[in-house]
């Protein structure tokens, strides 16, 4: 990540040295990570090799900004539906399989959507689509969702018995 994120902001300043206008801006990246384990890689160029302490002063020390969204304090956001997701996201990935800590989550379309993709939540996007336009309540989308898998499951276990049944051949 480190290496990309270097790699995309050299980029990115080279464009700007050509824009008379935006010449001198800075670029600041921050990095979303919102995979379901902690983030434990490297976040410095430095701790991806060994770099003598003798040189130390005269390293460029890349760092890049790596936020963990299970870690974000949402608290900070005052834009409701980007609080919304970063809850939504902590929600899922924290979720004990109690859905009463869902029951209060209400989401736009969007925001749902965006949260079943990034954290695989089919039943949130499947949900999100259905509803277009309209708020989902996450409570009652895992609920659906836990509903209609349960049913799932009682379906495939009847036509694996009746497949196996089919087959059984006593011998007297």
């Amino acid at each position: 990540i480190v290496y990309r994120d270097m790699e995309y902001t050299t980029y990115k300043y080279s464009i700007l040295n050509k824009d008379p206008i935006h010449k001198r801006c800075p670029i600041i990246t921050l990095i979303l990570y919102y995979g379901s384990k902690r983030w434990k890689p490297k976040k410095e160029l430095k701790q991806m090799m060994n770099v003598s302490s003798l040189i130390n002063d005269y390293f460029n020390n890349w760092k890049s900004l790596i936020f963990d969204v299970k870690d974000i304090d949402t608290s900070v956001f005052s834009h409701k539906e980007v609080k919304d997701f970063f809850k939504g996201v902590q929600s899922l990935y924290g979720w004990d399989k109690d859905l009463s800590s869902l029951k209060d989550i209400e989401l736009t379309y969007e925001c749902a959507l965006a949260i079943g993709v990034v954290t695989g939540t089919q039943a949130l996007i499947d949900k999100a689509e259905k509803e277009k336009g309209g708020m989902i309540n996450m409570c009652q989308a895992v609920s659906e969702a836990i509903a209609e898998s349960k049913q799932q499951g009682i379906l495939l276990g009847r036509n694996e018995g009746r497949r196996e049944g089919s087959f059984s051949i006593i011998f007297l």
